[in-house]
C-alpha cells in the first residue's frame, strides 16, 4: 500500500487547513478519493475481501457456540426473545427474564437502531439473524474505517496499517465473540460519522451523529464528549464561526436523545436508573434505594472528596492495567487526540469512579463497542498530524507483524485466551438430548429453562429463563407465581441448573412431574404424574 506521490500532508483535508461553511455548498471539494477509484483499486479489493472473510469466519464462529451453550439467554437469548415477541405481537421488545419492575427492553436501554432489525428477523425468524447482523455490522465497519482513513492520511500504507490494527485488535474480537449486541453497529457508525465530517457533508453528518446517540443511551456520553473534542480544534484553528451552527445542532440532538431515553426508560421501568448491584461496594452506605442516576453519583463523590479517593483508588492496577493494554493496539497516540480524550473521559470516569463490575474499567465483553472507534479516529488524526509514513513494502509488512504479535500478545495477557474469544468444544451427546427435550415441548407452550439453554429456545415467544433466584422471587412478589407449562434442567452446566431448580425449589416434584429425563437432561412437566419417559425415543411433537 504505497505512498501518493504528489500529495504531501499539507494537502489533505486536515480539519485545521480549510476553513468552510458547513452550511454553504462546499461540501466535498476536500482530498477525498473519487467513488470509482476507492471501490475498484486493488487495495480497496484487498479490504473488501478482509472484510468479507471476517464475516463468514466470525458468523460461523458465533453459530458454533450458539449450538454448544456457550451464548447465554443473559445476553444474546434476551435479543432473539425480544425480536420474537415484537414480530409476533404478545410484547414490545419484552425481556426474557423474569425482572420485577420492567417488561421492555427500552426499560434498561433507550436502543432506537434495534427496531430497524425487525423487519428482517420477520423474514427470518431465527437466532442465525443476529448472529449474521452482528458479523456485518463489525465486517462492515472495516471498509468504513478504511475509507475514513485514507481519505485523510497521504500514505496508503499507514492507512492499511491503521485498519490491520483494527482488523486484529482483540477487543474487537473479542467484543464481537459474544452473541450480538446493538452497539455492534458504532464502529461503522462512528467511522462513517467522522468520514462525512472530514467531506464537510452536512446531513450525513448529522444524520450519523443522531443513529450514534439512538444506537443506547450510553452512547449519548462517549459522542458528547467526542464532538466536544472537534469542537475544541474548530475552536484553535479559527473554525468555529464557520462550524458553529452545526456543532450547535449536534449538541442539540444529543441532549434531545439523552432527555427522551431517560422518559421512555422511566415508562418501561417502574426502578430506572443505574441499579446498585453494578456500582461499586463503597457507594453502597451513600446511595439510597436499589438504583439511582449518574447525577446523584456526581454530586455524592464531588461532596465527598474522601470517597472520591477510595472510588479512585479501588483496585487502581486493575484499572491502569486496563486501560494500558487497550491502547497498546493503537500505539498509544491515539491518546494524543483531543476528539479522542473526549470520548474515552466519560467511560473512564463511570468506570473508575463508579463502575462495580470489572469489566468496565478492564474493557472486557462488549464494552470496548463503545470506545474502539473513538481510538481509531483518534489514531488516524495523529497519524496525519504527525504526517506518518511507510517508506516500503518491506516495512509496512514488519509493521504488520507487529501488529499481529502485540494483539496476540494483548488478547492472551489481558483477556485470558486466544483473543478473548473464551472456550471452544465440540458439540455432543448433550446437544442431541436437548434438541429432544425441546422437540418434545409444544411450540406455544409455555416453557422456563435456565441461562445457557435458553439461546436454543429464546425464538419462541412463550419461553423465559431464570438467571438469579432472588431476581425471580422478587418477580414473583410482583406478578404473582410462575407457573410454566414445562420447566427444562440440563445438569451438565451446574452453576446455571442449580439457579433455575433453586428458583421453583420444592415444586419440581410436587406440582411439576419428571416427564422426559435421560442422562443430565431432565424436562418437567406441570401435574404430570406418569412414568418417566426417555428423550432418545421422543418423537418430535412440534419441531423449532
Amino acid at each position: 500500500m504505497g505512498h501518493r506521490s504528489g500529495v504531501n500532508n499539507s494537502q489533505s483535508l486536515c480539519v485545521g487547513h480549510t476553513v468552510t461553511d458547513p452550511f454553504s455548498n462546499q461540501f466535498g471539494k476536500g482530498r477525498i478519493p473519487p467513488a470509482k477509484r476507492l471501490v475498484g483499486d486493488y487495495k480497496t479489493k484487498i479490504v473488501l475481501a478482509l472484510s468479507a472473510a471476517l464475516f463468514i469466519g466470525s458468523f460461523v464462529y458465533l453459530s458454533y457456540r450458539y449450538q454448544t451453550f456457550l451464548l447465554y439467554g443473559g445476553d444474546f437469548g434476551d435479543y432473539v426473545h425480544l425480536f420474537s415477541t415484537t414480530v409476533h405481537g404478545t410484547g414490545f421488545l419484552q425481556q426474557a427474564k423474569f425482572r420485577a419492575g420492567l417488561s421492555s427492553y427500552w426499560g434498561a436501554h433507550f436502543a432506537v437502531t434495534l427496531l430497524g432489525l425487525v423487519p428482517v428477523f420477520a423474514l427470518f425468524q431465527t437466532p442465525y439473524t443476529l448472529l449474521a447482523a452482528q458479523s456485518l455490522a463489525l465486517a462492515t465497519s472495516v471498509s468504513v474505517l478504511w475509507a475514513a482513513a485514507r481519505s485523510q492520511l497521504a500514505d496508503d500504507r499507514v492507512a492499511g496499517l491503521v485498519v490491520v490494527s483494527y482488523a486484529l485488535n482483540p477487543y474487537l474480537w473479542s467484543a464481537w465473540g459474544n452473541g450480538f449486541y446493538e452497539q455492534a453497529v458504532l464502529p461503522a457508525l462512528v467511522f462513517g460519522t467522522y468520514y462525512a465530517y472530514r467531506k464537510r457533508s452536512f446531513y450525513a453528518f448529522l444524520g450519523g451523529v443522531a443513529l450514534i446517540a439512538l444506537t443506547n443511551e450510553f452512547a449519548t456520553l462517549m459522542l458528547g464528549g467526542f464532538l466536544a473534542g472537534l469542537a475544541l480544534v474548530a475552536f484553535r484553528r479559527n473554525r468555529l464561526r464557520s462550524e458553529g451552527r452545526l456543532f450547535v445542532i449536534c449538541f442539540a440532538i444529543v441532549v434531545a436523545v439523552k432527555f427522551v431515553s431517560g422518559v421512555v426508560i422511566s415508562y418501561f421501568n417502574d426502578t430506572p436508573g443505574i441499579p446498585m448491584a453494578s456500582l461499586a461496594a463503597p457507594l453502597a452506605p451513600v446511595i439510597e434505594g436499589p438504583r439511582t442516576t449518574v447525577t446523584t453519583l456526581l454530586g455524592t463523590v464531588v461532596s465527598n472528596p474522601d470517597l472520591l479517593m477510595e472510588l479512585f483508588t479501588l483496585s487502581l492496577s486493575g484499572k491502569v492495567l486496563g486501560l494500558f493494554f487497550v491502547l497498546i493496539p493503537v500505539f498509544f497516540v491515539a491518546a494524543l487526540d483531543e476528539t479522542t480524550l473526549g470520548a474515552l473521559a466519560p467511560f473512564l470516569i463511570f468506570g473508575w469512579l463508579f463502575a462495580g463490575k470489572s469489566g468496565y474499567y478492564q474493557f472486557a465483553g462488549h464494552y470496548p463497542l463503545y470506545v474502539l472507534p473513538f481510538l481509531y479516529v483518534g489514531l488516524i488524526r495523529v497519524f496525519d498530524r504527525l504526517s506518518v509514513t511507510i517508506p516500503s513494502r518491506e516495512l509496512f509488512a514488519r509493521m504488520t507483524i507487529l501488529v499481529l504479535v502485540i494483539s496476540a500478545g494483548v488478547g492472551i495477557v489481558a483477556l485470558q485466551g486466544p483473543f478473548g474469544l473464551g472456550e471452544i468444544k465440540a458439540p455432543g451427546e448433550r446437544n442431541r438430548l436437548v434438541d429432544d427435550a425441546i422437540d418434545t415441548v409444544p411450540r406455544d407452550a409455555t416453557l422456563v429453562t435456565q441461562n445457557d439453554v435458553y439461546p436454543l429456545v429464546s425464538a419462541r415467544p412463550t419461553a423465559r429463563y431464570v438467571a438469579a433466584p432472588a431476581q425471580f422471587e422478587r418477580y414473583q412478589e410482583e406478578h404473582g407465581v410462575v407457573r410454566p407449562d414445562y420447566i427444562l434442567v440440563d445438569h451438565h452446566s451446574k452453576f446455571w441448573s442449580q439457579k433455575l431448580t433453586e428458583g421453583f425449589g420444592d415444586r419440581l416434584g410436587t406440582e411439576y412431574g419428571r416427564y422426559r429425563a435421560e442422562g443430565e437432561i431432565v424436562l418437567w412437566k406441570r401435574g404430570y404424574s406418569g412414568p418417566v419417559q426417555p428423550l432418545s425415543n421422543t418423537t418430535a411433537t412440534n419441531a423449532d
